[in-house]
């Protein structure tokens, strides 16, 4: 994205496809891999010391707020 920056709306808009695939799959990755596997299937809750699901849910509602961002319409497309 940061190399289209300069290229027409369309260019820049094909660009975010990256962003979108690249955020989806950390989502994925750190939602189930930490919150659904870690915390319910190995029991991550319970540990003081292992504990990950507060520091993996603040890193992916920060990937899921990327994603809305960078999913906004851009208002140069309409002209």
């Amino acid at each position: 994205m940061f190399l289209a920056m300069q290229a027409p709306a369309t260019g820049f808009q094909r660009t975010k496809v990256w962003v979108v695939t690249g955020v989806t799959l950390g989502f994925l990755v750190w939602f189930f891999g930490f919150m659904v596997v870690g915390g319910e299937y190995f029991a991550m809750w319970q540990s003081k010391t292992w504990n990950g699901q507060e520091a993996a849910f603040r890193f992916y509602m920060t990937m899921l707020a990327v994603l809305i961002f960078v999913m906004q319409p851009d208002g140069e497309l309409d002209r």
